[in-house]
């Protein structure tokens, strides 16, 4: 008699968009073994599509420029890969019917920018390693210090030919969260926007929660992960002697209470700490949360 198949037990598995299948224990088994094979680790194999903060130079705002993109507008927020736009407040929500961006912050970075002036057609080069000081940082990859052509009070830094600049820039690595549906994004911050980025950060270093220890019970106030929390970004208006463009702006949008979002923040965290995740390429000189300027 021929021996009766052990019947499966079904699971049920979840990603983080609230989608998910459910599969045999045999399958579970086989995820479980092979998690992850085949797919590589290689930063230049995982780029983090970049969120970019629109202003009146942008190509995408402009009805006659080839890259313009229908509805977009300054001070809105851009996704290159996916070319979704998120209003910058609630006003500019409720005139266009976009959604403003929730966002669950999970690591910052640093690095060394560099870009074709805008006079000279402008366009993205690449990136150097921030690490330490930018003044140490700079002189290491053979920077130039002179002086903002528009501004003499302050720095600025070119390549040794002294063609292209040199732009110090935080990347602020996470997912966006709208209707609890994550999608990885980097958020760059430079020249004004570094006001941005540090307020931000500030503020995720603010969350503190009260836990008894497990022996003694005493009451110790532990930091939560920069992962936990969900913020709404948004854009504000500013003018200054080069002109008038946006700025970003951060609110806690309290803790996140799905499992998986917060598992996948930590999961990003680790990537982009240890170097196998990367920003992607900014084509747009300037979109990234900072003054109007020659340089970006």
């Amino acid at each position: 008699m021929a021996r009766a198949e052990k019947k499966q037990q079904e699971v049920a598995t979840r990603d983080g968009n609230g989608g998910g299948v459910t599969i045999s224990e045999d399958m579970l088994a086989e995820l479980i073994a092979d998690a992850g094979a085949g797919i590589s680790t290689a930063a230049e194999d995982n780029l983090v599509p970049i969120i970019l903060l629109l202003q009146d130079m942008s190509p995408v705002v402009k009805k006659r420029d080839p890259n313009y993109i229908d509805g977009a507008e300054a001070g809105m927020y851009f996704n290159r890969a996916t070319q979704q736009l998120w209003a910058g407040d609630k006003a500019m929500s409720e005139r266009t019917g976009l959604p403003i961006l929730e966002f669950q912050f999970c690591y910052q970075d640093k690095a060394i920018v560099e870009w074709v002036p805008r006079t000279e057609g402008g366009g993205f080069m690449g990136r150097f390693p921030l690490e330490g000081d930018v003044d140490t940082a700079m002189r290491k990859i053979g920077a130039r210090r002179t002086r903002d052509p528009n501004d003499p009070n302050k720095p600025a830094w070119k390549t040794s030919d002294g063609n292209n600049d040199l732009i110090e820039t935080r990347y602020i690595f996470g997912h966006t969260i709208n209707n609890d549906k994550p999608q990885p994004a980097v958020i760059p911050f430079s020249s004004t926007g570094h006001t941005t980025a540090k307020s931000w950060m500030t503020l995720a270093s603010s969350f503190m929660t009260e836990v008894a220890h497990p022996q003694t019970g005493e009451l110790t106030l532990v930091k939560q992960p920069i992962w936990w929390h969900r913020y709404i970004v948004g854009s504000k208006a500013r003018e200054n002697k080069k002109g008038s463009f946006f700025v970003g702006t951060v609110a806690d949008g309290k803790v996140i209470l799905n499992t998986t979002i917060r598992l996948m923040g930590k999961a990003m965290y680790e990537a982009a700490k240890a170097g196998t995740i990367k920003a992607g390429a900014e084509d747009y000189a300037g979109d990234n949360g900072g003054e109007v300027s020659d340089e970006i």
